[in-house]
């Protein structure tokens, strides 16, 4: 879990520095290809976390890809019960 979380965070870093940086040129060549880079490591992302999963836990494709949606969908369960919490507390607060 901590290293599927440490590549996460480093690919979200990455995607925000590449934003940032396509944001700050002019449109050109240069942008387009930040703009690949992006699309590039969001493409790539969910398919290093699904082959980690593979190889780790030694499954066949079918149990793989059953137990990447099951694990995909409760952990985006997780982290939308997160931040309706996050919010209502913050509303209350206020």
């Amino acid at each position: 879990a901590l290293h599927t979380h440490a590549f996460l965070c480093v690919c979200l870093l990455l995607l925000v520095g590449l934003d940032s940086l396509r944001g700050a040129l002019a449109p050109g060549i240069l942008q387009a290809m930040l703009t690949g880079a992006e699309r590039v490591l969001l493409v790539w992302m969910p398919i290093y976390l699904f082959l980690t999963q593979k190889r780790v836990y030694r499954q066949g494709w079918f149990m793989a890809t059953l137990s990447f949606a099951f694990l995909g969908l409760a952990y985006g369960l997780l982290i939308v019960v997160g931040a309706v919490l996050n919010l209502a507390f913050n509303l209350v607060a206020m």
